[in-house]
């Protein structure tokens, strides 16, 4: 997908229009776009009659699919689902290894997540107050919510 088709699919998933945003991405999905498969992820139609768990298995496979086509924001979102056990079993290395392909390409949750592991030393990250600061004032500058809060409570620390 382009970026003009990326925008027009957020903005119709944004509106709920979720009938007309798998109508808009089907040609996408056909064709393998990874970021299509991002926003397949996202939704279920009642039509469909999907189980709880029917969902959650095509979510993960969707989001491994765009992971694997490089979509910074599944990579993000299969990295909690593995450092957290949820939807898919517990693997602090598929999880450190999705969050870090997160943050090489700057992403700004993924810098916020990053930090808090650096700073408490958890999920295989070395234990790291400059690296937690510094990624935590990045996260900052970049607007993500609560990264005020924590850069205060990290600078306050000792």
């Amino acid at each position: 997908m382009n970026e003009a088709a990326k925008i027009r699919a957020k903005e119709l998933e944004d509106s709920s229009e979720i009938d007309a945003v798998y109508e808009f991405i089907k040609p996408y999905l056909e064709e393998g776009d990874p970021y299509a498969f991002y926003i397949y992820a996202s939704f279920s139609l009642p039509e469909w009659n999907e189980s709880g768990e029917e969902f959650d298995l095509r979510y993960v496979k969707c989001l491994h699919l765009a992971a694997e086509g490089g979509v910074v924001e599944a990579e993000y979102q299969l990295s909690v689902l593995y450092l957290v056990g949820d939807i898919v079993s517990e693997n602090q290395g598929v999880g450190k290894a999705y969050l870090d392909a997160a943050l090489n390409k700057n992403y700004s949750l993924a810098k916020y997540s990053v930090s808090l592991r650096h700073f408490y030393g958890v999920d295989g990250y070395e234990k790291s107050k400059t690296k937690a600061l510094l990624l935590m004032a990045e996260a900052v500058s970049e607007n993500v919510e609560d990264a005020a809060e924590q850069l205060e409570m990290m600078l306050s620390s000792d």
